[in-house]
């Protein structure tokens, strides 16, 4: 008699899946974006940002993977056994980047493996393309203070009036500047208001050297002082003449 080749359904009893947990998995798991958990802005000197990258699957962390990103290494700190890795980045002094991003493809170094044991692959998007960390976040690191200079009267050395002119620059190249502010004594200062160059000033009366005092402040807080002095002189001079002596 012919034999009866035919087989139990899939799933059903007596078929292979119904007597074996057998995973077939050749896939390995590969890095799908790049995010953080910060909104997007500004960051200055010791602030924390974590970053964060998302995989195909849930993988497995041994020993402490690194991150490469513009401003240097950071470690992993935690999401083992899930597919979300995070890597806390501390702001130090010194970093600067006007859309933070890892250096390149390459900047995953470590081991990360699947639940069978197959290793990821560790390459990133290419930065500022889609799924990398510059192009799902807008973060900009600044630790330095922003730059300028002010001018009393276009640099005249003296005055007889306390109406004046100040002439100022601000600058910022990485986190753009934010206001500005003026003072007489560096200790009682107008309110902050928009850059706006040249400006009225009032100085205080009484003849002498006259300081005034100028702050800039960029968009992640950092403030920069700069000065400039004249000399008041509203009184009127004094002296005498004689005509031949007298005669």
């Amino acid at each position: 008699n012919d034999a009866n080749i035919t087989l139990p359904a899939p799933g059903a009893s007596g078929s292979l899946g119904s007597n074996k947990n057998i995973i077939i998995d050749a896939k390995t798991p590969s890095v799908n974006n790049v995010s953080s958990t910060k909104p997007d802005g500004f960051y200055t000197t010791g602030e924390e940002i974590n970053i964060t990258i998302t995989f195909s699957e849930i993988v497995y962390v041994t020993g402490t993977p690194q991150l490469t990103l513009e401003t240097g290494s950071t470690d992993y700190t935690s999401g083992n056994e899930t597919d979300t890795l995070i890597f806390t980045y501390t702001v130090a002094s010194g970093h600067t980047s006007t859309d933070l991003d890892y250096v390149d493809e390459n900047s995953l170094t470590g081991t990360i493996k699947d639940s069978e044991g197959l290793s990821a692959d560790l390459a990133l998007p290419t930065p500022g393309t889609a799924g990398s960390l510059s192009h799902s976040k807008d973060i900009v690191i600044d630790t330095d203070n922003p730059t300028g200079s002010i001018t009393i009267n276009n640099g005249d050395a003296w005055t007889t009036s306390t109406s004046a002119t100040l002439t100022f620059t601000a600058s910022d190249t990485t986190s753009g500047v934010d206001q500005v502010r003026f003072s007489n004594n560096g200790s009682t200062w107008f309110p902050w208001e928009d850059y706006d160059s040249p400006r009225a000033w009032a100085l205080t009366s009484g003849d002498g050297t006259k300081t005034v005092y100028y702050e800039i402040r960029d968009n992640v807080g950092l403030i920069a002082q700069y000065t400039d002095t004249i000399d008041l002189d509203t009184t009127v001079p004094t002296g005498s003449v004689i005509i031949n002596n007298g005669d």
